[in-house]
């Protein structure tokens, strides 16, 4: 039974409404996304397409705020995209961070040049072949669930390879992947 994904969406939907809980919350996961900046080699010239950031979109936060980059946040519950756009207006962020109702595995790709995977997105093997498909040479960061937590997240199907990965100090994932499309 899945019940920490329904769990986290829920507390964060109910940190979203405060500044102060948020940036702990974005805190919490800045060493793991600092890695996947350097892993994935995000810099300010770069549009990052994160599926998946929940009612507090860390990950487009500290992306953001790190790199300077552009990010665009997908997420399919309406609530946490409401609550996301909230919470990135309060913090400044609205400039450099779209939020937007939308499935990965069905939605229209731009001209992003980075895709970074959350780990509670399913199903992620039709999101990465959507991906894997487009024209261009992109950069995907996937997080793959930690052997305790297998059984909580949808895996990373065994024809998607990785080509470089980098360690996660994490109880939910302990790796973060890289795979390139195109001849990056």
């Amino acid at each position: 039974m899945r019940i920490i994904q329904p769990l986290v969406a829920a507390m964060e939907k109910g940190i979203s409404r405060w500044n102060l809980l948020a940036n702990i919350y974005c805190y919490y996961y800045q060493e793991a996304v600092k890695k996947e900046i350097e892993l994935a080699s995000i810099g300010p010239a770069d549009l990052v397409f994160n599926i998946g950031g929940g009612a507090v979109p860390f990950t487009a936060i500290n992306i953001a705020r790190l790199t300077g980059a552009r990010v665009l946040v997908l997420d399919r519950d309406s609530t946490a995209v409401k609550l996301a756009r909230c919470c990135v207006g309060k913090l400044g962020l609205g400039e450099k961070i779209r939020v937007e109702l939308g499935d990965g595995a069905h939605y229209l790709l731009s001209d992003y040049t980075v895709a970074v995977i959350a780990l509670q997105v399913e199903p992620k093997g039709r999101i990465l072949q959507k991906i894997m498909n487009c024209k261009g040479n992109k950069r995907i960061v996937v997080r793959s669930p930690s052997q305790l937590f297998k059984n909580h997240y949808d895996g990373i199907p065994s024809e998607f390879k990785a080509d470089a990965y980098v360690g996660q100090n994490m109880k939910t994932f302990r790796t973060s992947l890289l795979m390139y499309t195109g001849n990056a």
